[in-house]
């Protein structure tokens, strides 16, 4: 199983597929046009 999202926006994720009428059954995957926020840490 190969998460691609940081396990802090899984639930951002769900609220999204689930916005999209999408049932989150396929496992996490890239959402396009959804840019995942990264920390602040450069």
């Amino acid at each position: 199983m190969t998460e691609w999202i940081d396990p802090r926006y899984s639930d951002v994720v769900a609220e999204l597929r689930a916005w999209q009428g999408e049932p989150d059954r396929r496992g996490p995957q890239p959402v396009r046009g959804f840019i995942v926020p990264e920390p602040d840490e450069d």
